[in-house]
This record gives C-alpha cells, structure tokens and sequence, in this order.
C-alpha cells in the first residue's frame, strides 16, 4: 500500500514537472515574432535612412550647381535630412522604429518635390538664358538691331527667386522660353524667306538686261524686298516674312515672264491658200519632184530663225549644255549646232511656257513660207543674187560663216533669212521624192532640211531645194524656226 501512495506521488511530482516546461516554448514563440517585427522595421528604416543619405548628397549638389546654397530652403532641407543621418537603428527599440519610420517619410516626400522643383526650376532657367543668348547673337550675325524680349518677366523672375518663389519662378521661365522660341522661329523663317529672295533676285539678274520692258516690275519687287528689310530691322517678322516671299514671287514672275518673252520668236502671220510644191523650173534635182497642188492654213512662223539668245536662255533655265557658237559669236546669231530633237524640246518648252502651240514647220508649210507667192525664184539660177543671202558668192559673207539674223531683206510674207544663213529643220522625215512609195513615218533617223547655209552656192538656195540630216546630230549649217499654228480642242482642254 505505501507503495502505491509512493507511485502515486512520484506521478503527481513529475506531472507538475511538465508545466514550467510548457510556459518556456510558450514565450519563446512570442519573442520570435517580435524579433522578426523588430527585424523587418529595422530593413524598412535602414532603407529610408539610405535613400535620406542620397538624397541629401543629391540636394547638396544640386543646390550648389544651382546657385542657392544660402537660401533658406536648402539650409532648411539640408538640416531636416541630416539629423536622420545620424540614427542607431540597433539602439531603437520596436515603438521607436515605428516613429522613426512615421517621422522621415515625409521629410522623403518632401525632399523629392524639393529636388523636383529646383531640377526643373534649375534646367528651365538655363535654357531661358541660353536662348536669350541664342537670339541675341542670331541678331548681331544678321546685323540686326538688338531687342530686349520680355523684360517684365525676367524681373518677375527674379524677385520670385529672391523671394524662394522657385515654383513662380519656374512659371516664368516656361513663358519665356515659349517667347524666344517663337522670336527665333520667327526670326529664322524670315531670314529663310530672305534668302530665297535674294536667289531669286539673282536668278532674275542673269536676263535682267535682255528684259527691259520688265523694269518697272522690277523696281515694285524691289521696293517690297527693302520694306522686307526693314521689317526685319525692326523685329517684324512676321511682316518680314510675308514681304521678302511677295518680293521672292515678284522676281520669280519676272524671271519666266522675262525668259518666255526673250525666247519667244517675233511671229509673222501667213495667210494660208495653194500653191505649186517642187521645182517648178525644171532644173531642180529628183527629190523636188514631181510637182503637186499642195493645200496650207493659215498659221504663223518666226520672222527669224531662233537665236543663240533665245536658246541659251531655256537651256539655262533647264539645266541643259549650250550649244557650240563655232567661236562665231552667239547673241543674236542662228543658233547652230542643235540637233532635231533638240530643236523640237525647245518648241515643246515654249508650248507649256506660253500655253500656245509651237512646233517645227511642215515641209509644205516651210515652202510656202519661202516662196511667199513671189513670182520668180531669184535663186533658182544663181544669177544676179547680190546682197539677197549669205551663202558661198554672195556678196561679202562669201562662205565663212553665220551672220546675225534679220541682216538680209525680208520676203514678201515678211520673213527674213528663209534662204541661206543656215539650214532649217523641218518636222518631216525626208523621202526621196514626192512620190517616194516608202511609208510616212512620225519616227525617222533623217529629217528634211530647208533653205541651204552660208556655205552652200546660191543656186541650193532655192525655195524647193530639200536635204537631209540625221536627227539626233547637229551641225554647224543647221539652224531652225518655228511655227505657231491654232490648239486643237484636245490641247485646248489641256491648257485649260
């Protein structure tokens, strides 16, 4: 029995051992979980005292680049993140991280708008100076008076600093440089304009002479280029702008206008009817035969065959080689060297310059021109040609070289140089006769030519004396002239 209480006892002994034990783990869990709090608020605070140190190295700089380091913002700034610079985390217990962390956040968000505000503070007034400066020296390498842009508002902007206004501050500058970007832009667009004046001012020069009719034009643009100018000395652009384009238009306008009339041949009008085509003499040579009753319109043909003056100007203006004078001389000389194609180019330009319709002579309308309704051929012998041409015998050109149009008397149709001179291109494809069984083709190797040269004997110059040349060569016998005839309705519809 005493046993028995014994164990008994001995049970309720080690039963009561148990229960401390128990209490231990119990406590132990409780400070594990505070470690951990303790643990993650410590990684928090650490985090934020790091990004407090940085951002004060960061104010610091930024504060020096920008010029107030004496300002109480940033001596205010700079006190605020410092004093967290300085903290123990591992002397913090668990309430005093807490308020730590409540009390930096925000100091932090106040830091990053602070650094934000003078950033851009910092960077827009910068800009506003350099374009300032920009605009400035725009100006004097124009030679352009000086302007004073907006001097209210740099005064604004300077009492709002003195004043730690930065935000205002800021404001101002964004308005500034909106003011001198605009004044540059615009200063820049009429400096443009200018230049484009001036070329085409230039451009215009070059026929100014030859165009004299144009001068009065002339002196308008001019007068718009020098209210142009200024304009401009006053800071006008805008008014600048618009008067050097008006004066750019003006020259440009007097340019084409100048060039087509200089180009343009002096047309005679032909009145149209029959007449007999070929030699009628009877000592022409196979391809002048047989003769026909051929059928012409009226139309127009240049009292002169075209010129060096002529040409060279469209070729100038279209970018093309000029034709070699032989060292004749150019001017008002037949313009030589010119190959058909060439020839038929400069007509089609005139066409669209002139809204008209140019082109080379039909044979038969080249033939009727030269006979002009005149009785007898006086070069049809040869005889007795005296002063009439120039070609080899006549008179003292006597087979040398061109002469300058117009220098012989005209024919009754009014036209000069239709014999001699030079040789004239057609728009035919030369056949062997009239009767030539070989099919009329628009596109030929060989053109017919007309009207003989300064060295041909007069006896080819005789009005149905025909020749043939390659089309793609030129020569320095082959000149041309042109014909004007009425628009067809489908080049009516074109024009318009």
């Amino acid at each position: 029995m005493k046993q028995l209480v014994l164990l008994i006892g001995l049970t309720f002994i080690l039963a009561g051992c148990d229960k401390p034990d128990t209490q231990v783990e119990k406590t132990d869990l409780i400070d594990e979980a505070a470690f951990a709090r303790i643990a993650s608020l410590q990684q928090e605070l650490s985090q934020l005292l790091a990004q407090a140190n940085q951002g004060l190295t960061t104010w610091r700089n930024l504060v020096i680049t920008s010029e107030i380091t004496q300002s109480d913002l940033a001596q205010d700034q700079s006190v605020e993140l410092l004093k967290f610079t300085t903290i123990d985390i591992s002397e913090l217990d668990e309430d005093e991280l807490k308020e730590t962390i409540h009390a930096i956040a925000p100091v932090l968000l106040e830091m990053k708008v602070n650094i934000s505000l003078i950033e851009k503070w910092y960077s827009t007034r910068q800009q506003s100076l350099s374009l300032k400066g920009r605009y400035a020296l725009q100006l004097k390498q124009s030679e352009i008076n000086q302007e004073s842009v907006a001097e209210d508002w740099w005064q604004q902007a300077f009492e709002q600093e003195q004043a730690e206004d930065f935000l205002g501050a800021y404001q101002l500058y964004v308005k500034l440089n909106g003011e001198y970007t605009r004044k540059i832009q615009m200063l820049n667009g009429a400096l443009a304009s200018k230049v484009v004046a001036q070329k085409q001012q230039g451009i215009w020069k070059e026929i100014a002479a030859q165009a004299k009719w144009l001068r009065k034009q002339d002196q308008i643009a001019q007068q718009e280029y020098f209210q142009a100018v200024t304009a401009l000395g006053r800071h006008n652009y805008e008014k600048a702008l618009d008067q050097f384009d008006r004066s750019a238009q003006a020259w440009s306008k007097l340019y084409q206008t100048g060039l087509l009339g200089i180009s343009t041949p002096s047309m005679v009008a032909v009145k149209g009817g029959k007449f007999v085509m070929g030699d009628q003499m009877g000592n022409g040579d196979s391809d002048e035969k047989p003769t026909y009753q051929a059928q012409v319109l009226d139309f127009k043909m240049s009292q002169n065959e075209i010129t060096f003056t002529q040409y060279d100007n469209y070729a100038k203006s279209e970018g093309l080689p000029l034709p070699d004078d032989n060292g004749w001389g150019r001017g008002n000389r037949p313009v030589i060297n010119i190959s058909w194609l060439e020839a038929m180019k400069f007509a089609t330009w005139l066409s669209e310059k002139s809204g008209k319709v140019y082109r080379l002579p039909t044979e038969e309308e080249w033939e009727y021109a030269a006979k002009a309704n005149e009785n007898e051929d006086p070069f049809a012998s040869g005889v007795n040609v005296g002063n009439l041409a120039n070609c080899e015998g006549c008179y003292k050109w006597d087979n040398t070289q061109s002469t300058p149009v117009g220098q012989f008397p005209e024919n009754q149709f009014g036209l000069h140089d239709m014999r001699g001179n030079v040789w004239e291109w057609t728009a035919d494809c030369y056949r062997p006769s009239y009767v030539s069984t070989e099919k009329a083709v628009e596109e030929c190797d060989e053109k017919s030519v007309r009207g003989g040269s300064w060295y041909d004997l007069p006896t080819q110059l005789r009005a149905s004396n025909r020749s043939k040349a390659n089309a793609m060569n030129g020569s320095n016998r082959i000149g041309f002239r042109l014909v004007e005839v009425k628009p067809t309705s489908t080049q009516t519809a074109q024009n318009e």
